[in-house]
């Protein structure tokens, strides 16, 4: 070698080590060759071909001039607009080592226009330029786009085909680990193709770099941030993690929908808790989302046994599928998630598990399972978790006797959940025995007996503390709807002992085991997955060493917006301030997350005003939007109704007032978008009485009753439209108490046993439901009206309202035992009364009137089911 070629290559070695002490290592493993052109040229590669197909002794084109690999603005690539050619540029020998045959190599590559661009590895250039490599062919649709595994031998190509959707004009990190003929590769962390065995035939070779034209003639590929690792510390060194989220945290919107098993579960789009560590382990550990690093989403319906069962699964079918057969992984279970790992662990044994993390798992129950089982009383207003159950529970409203009812039927796990440890105290403030308590939690028991110490060693329990958090429940007698309800079989929640050993959702002494390695952070149930602190105390557990990713904040759950639409439809919303969120917005609005596939949509901190939906037809068929209002009073929930066709718009207006929320949002000051919803839903009622079995005479009756509300509401529409608003309000109050005197005819006919229970039910709900709209479409057409109501007027229907009260509450008071049927009733007429009585104190006559009508109409109902 000359003197003068020995001083450029120790100058490019020279280059070469600067530019490793300033990159960041990925891994542990040894970095073999890196590149990453900042130093503005390509001094250690060279151009190993440069072809035409048709005329070989040609090299690719440029608008008619050779096509040249080149650095620009710190990235090496060509552009080629010329007929068919291939073209590989590889690192010159050297800065190659032969022995180099089996590494990680990773680059950042951009495709910028035309269809292929490739990867090539063991490859041997001159004279047949065998190679392994990976052909991206770049199209413009998901379903044309895909990468492709090449083995080539002179011109022989063997491909395997994954469909994977690139862009042009984006930038992607891609990663390719060959061990042997094991070869994997990784978009953006994603692993995308896996080959165990990729045939033999190249057992050598280097890395290179490729671009080609065919049927497109033109190309332009950019390859940045080169780097070659061996592979031997970085395959041995990483142990595999299962993060497993808590309650709510996973979603599938087709099973919420039908409340079926059905389908996989996913994460939920808004919940953003487990983000940072997420990107922790991927960004700054090493892990590869996949491959070394998975996310277990499932149905947080069902029974922690049935998901140890699905856990068990998806471990041997997924998580451990190719890899090394005595291989052990890392479980982090946050809340509910710790439960099911642990439930796994005590069910299958150790035997595949390394290490099981729980953060905030109510290894002892949580009181807040226990109000939600017992009482119907759901949800946390400071967390997100919660929000996919309270949804769940909102759509399959009416398909179930009693609130309680609904919880047991719809999430069984949440008895999982309840304490057994004691929590209540009676009236004379004595503890009660947990034991003693209805639906006492046996399998969380016979967990905590039959935990051995062989598991427990491998146990890190991981509390939250200074939050304060309920201790004890003080309770006392249940009124008249929760005995007829079957709710608070205990007793109701009277008044509340908290402390600060918790974490605002479990109690310290919940989340520790004894005889395990115990770890307590000051955070609350949802920032131990999110903060430094919380990540610290994980990575310890793990003996990770990294940074822990902090960019990403929960999004703020006080005022929020929820919408989810199912049907055959788009959605839009626009805010006060007139920003969009939704399908084909013109000015997107910052504080919104949707998702296009589930129809979901959720507007944080959301401004209060009027807000305004759009419902956008894709196909004919009926829809129901779901609105959540989101606030620190409660949520509220609400559903619209109604048919679609292709490129129909409905228009909905709704009043969002976080200090005072209220309970029917839609505003229409008509009333006629009130009264049409209603007219739908009593029309799909008679839908569903029609696919009854019940006595056809019985069912002609009650038939022939709703198409009379129907009328009524058709003689108010018509009057509406030619704003005779004094006549329309006539037939409004008609149709609203005809249709709560239709609930009586439903009883009537249950009687007489030609309505079972489930079926009266959902009608009886139904008929509620509309009976509701009416209400707001009676106030808003009086409004209209010109007429009015005195004070003198509204106060005597309210004594009237009140008389009846008394006298339904006097024999309700003499009838022993649980009947859903009069609970719900007595309920309902109790919430209007409260409207009512409201209304009157705010000056609204009106509103007064309506609801302490109602009240009266459900009285009557009641003391006609006594008879």
């Amino acid at each position: 070698m000359t003197k003068k070629a020995l001083a450029y290559f120790f100058n490019i070695l020279i280059i070469l080590f600067v530019i490793a002490l300033l990159l960041p290592k990925t891994t542990n493993a040894e970095i073999l060759f890196q590149d990453n052109f900042n130093d503005g040229n390509a001094n250690g590669w060279i151009v190993e071909r440069n072809i035409q197909w048709s005329n070989q002794s040609q090299p690719c084109y440029n608008n008619g001039q050779p096509a040249n690999w080149k650095v620009v603005d710190g990235k090496y690539g060509i552009i080629i607009n010329g007929p068919s050619c291939t073209t590989e540029t590889m690192p010159i020998d050297e800065l190659w080592n032969s022995s180099w045959n089996n590494y990680v190599f990773e680059s950042d590559i951009s495709f910028i226009i035309g269809l292929d661009a490739n990867i090539a590895f063991r490859y041997s250039g001159r004279p047949n330029f065998d190679w392994y490599g990976y052909h991206f062919l770049i199209q413009d649709t998901p379903s044309n786009s895909s990468i492709i595994l090449q083995r080539v031998y002179n011109t022989d190509i063997y491909p395997n085909v994954a469909n994977y959707y690139l862009e042009h004009g984006q930038t992607y990190y891609i990663k390719i680990i060959v061990n042997g003929e094991y070869i994997k590769i990784f978009i953006n962390n994603v692993l995308v193709l896996d080959y165990p065995d990729a045939g033999g035939r190249f057992p050598t070779g280097r890395i290179a770099l490729q671009a080609s034209v065919g049927a497109i003639s033109f190309s332009e590929v950019w390859f940045d941030n080169i780097v070659v690792t061996s592979i031997d510390e970085e395959l041995e060194e990483i142990i595999p993690i299962v993060m497993l989220p808590g309650l709510g945290g996973s979603w599938n919107a087709l099973a919420l929908i039908t409340g079926k098993d059905i389908g996989n579960w996913e994460k939920v789009p808004f919940v953003k808790v487990y983000d940072n560590l997420k990107n922790t382990l991927i960004d700054n550990a090493g892990y590869i989302e996949n491959d070394d690093y998975f996310e277990f989403y499932y149905d947080w319906r069902k029974p922690l046994s049935d998901l140890a069962d699905e856990f068990k699964d998806y471990l041997e079918n997924t998580v451990l599928v190719d890899k090394p057969s005595d291989i052990k992984v890392n479980l982090v279970g946050h809340s509910m998630g710790g439960m099911v790992a642990r439930a796994y662990g005590q069910k299958y044994g150790k035997d595949k598990i390394n290490k099981i993390a729980t953060v905030g798992s109510p290894h002892e129950g949580a009181i807040k399972a226990w109000q939600s089982w017992s009482g119907a009383e759901v949800g946390d207003r400071w967390s997100w978790q919660w929000i996919a159950l309270q949804l769940y529970l909102h759509m399959h409203r009416g398909k179930y006797t009693s609130p309680v009812s609904a919880i047991h039927n719809l999430s069984p796990s949440l008895n999982n959940l309840t304490p057994i440890f004691d929590f209540a105290k009676n009236q004379d403030n004595l503890v009660i025995d947990v034991i003693t308590m209805y639906s006492f939690n046996n399998y969380l028991q016979g967990l905590k007996n039959t935990l051995t110490n062989n598991l427990k060693s491998i146990f890190h329990t991981i509390a939250g503390v200074d939050n304060e958090t309920i201790e004890w429940i003080k309770l006392k007698d249940r009124n008249l709807a929760d005995k007829l309800l079957g709710k608070w079989p205990d007793g109701k929640p009277d008044n509340y002992e908290t402390t600060f050993e918790g974490d605002n959702t479990v109690l310290k002494k919940s989340s520790l085991i004894n005889d395990t390695n115990q770890l307590w952070v000051a955070n609350n149930h949802m920032e131990l997955v999110q903060t430094i602190e919380g990540i610290e105390a994980i990575l310890g557990v793990l003996e990770i060493e990294a940074t822990p990713a902090s960019s990403i904040s929960s999004l703020p759950r006080n005022p929020a917006l929820v919408f989810f639409l199912h049907s055959p439809a788009n959605i839009r919303i626009t805010a006060p301030d007139n920003s969009q969120a939704g399908y084909q917005v013109s000015s997107p609005m910052s504080n919104a997350v949707y998702s296009p596939d589930d129809k979901l949509l959720v507007i944080y901190n959301a401004l209060d005003g009027e807000y305004q939906i759009e419902v956008m037809g894709s196909d004919t068929g009926s829809y129901d939007l779901n609105i959540g209002q989101l606030t620190e009073l409660g949520e509220f929930w609400n559903t619209i109704e109604d048919d679609t066709s292709l490129n129909e718009v409905d228009l909905y207006s709704l009043n969002f007032n976080s200090q005072n929320p209220d309970k029917t949002p839609l505003i229409d000051q008509t009333g006629k978008t009130q009264l049409m919803l209603t007219r739908f839903k009593l029309k799909k009622l008679i839908e569903y009485i029609n696919e009854q079995s019940f006595l056809k005479k019985n069912k002609k009756q009650l038939i022939n009753n709703i198409n009379r509300v129907i009328k009524m509401i058709d003689r108010a529409l018509e009057n509406i439209n030619s704003k005779k608003y004094s006549i329309a309000w006539r037939y409004v109050r008609v149709s609203m108490a005809d249709v709560y005197s239709l609930r009586m005819k439903v009883d009537k006919l249950s009687r007489s046993e030609t309505v079972n229970d489930s079926i009266r039910t959902y009608i009886k709900y139904e008929i509620n439901e509309a009976g509701k709209l009416l209400i707001d479409g009676l106030i808003s057409t009086f409004n209209q009206s010109g007429k009015f109501i005195t004070r003198k007027m509204a106060e005597r229907y309210i004594v009237s309202a009140e008389k009846i009260n008394t006298k339904v509450e006097e024999s309700l008071n003499n009838f022993s035992g649980e009947n859903y049927f009069l609970g719900t009733t007595y309920e309902l007429s109790q919430i209007a009364l409260e409207n009512a009585q409201f209304a009157l104190s705010h000056s609204d006559y009106i509103s007064s009137y309506a609801n302490a009508l109602v009240h009266r109409l459900l009285g009557l109902e009641i003391i006609k089911a006594l008879k």
